[in-house]
């Protein structure tokens, strides 16, 4: 899975690279503060319903990061922030209360 010009992005590529193991090595970003609040920063985004295009992209990221060890705390707040946002999305029930059928609830994470 890919972005494309299409995704809006909202400074989410900017924000995965500050918690990556990668980018934390450099300078003194391990002691700092900015470690959380782009942690922090990153999850609040990708929760918000405008969000929703990129949500799978950046899950499948934190899913390489953990098969490969790499950024594993990073990854794990991420992949459960993202989580958390499709539960909240698909509340078992649609716009007019009637309940969500399993394939609805697949059809509206394909979205």
């Amino acid at each position: 899975m890919t972005l494309t010009s299409e995704d809006r992005l909202y400074g989410l590529p900017v924000l995965w690279n500050i918690v990556q193991d990668s980018y934390q090595n450099e300078g003194e970003l391990r002691d700092s503060e900015i470690l959380p609040l782009a942690l922090s920063a990153l999850c609040e985004v990708l929760a918000q319903p405008f969000a929703r295009s990129v949500r799978m992209y950046y899950l499948m990221a934190c899913l390489n990061n953990l098969r490969n060890a790499s950024s594993l705390h990073s990854s794990i707040c991420v992949a459960v922030c993202i989580v958390e946002a499709l539960e909240t999305s698909i509340s078992g029930h649609d716009e007019d209360g009637q309940d969500i059928s399993s394939k609805r609830a697949v059809e509206l994470l394909e979205e």
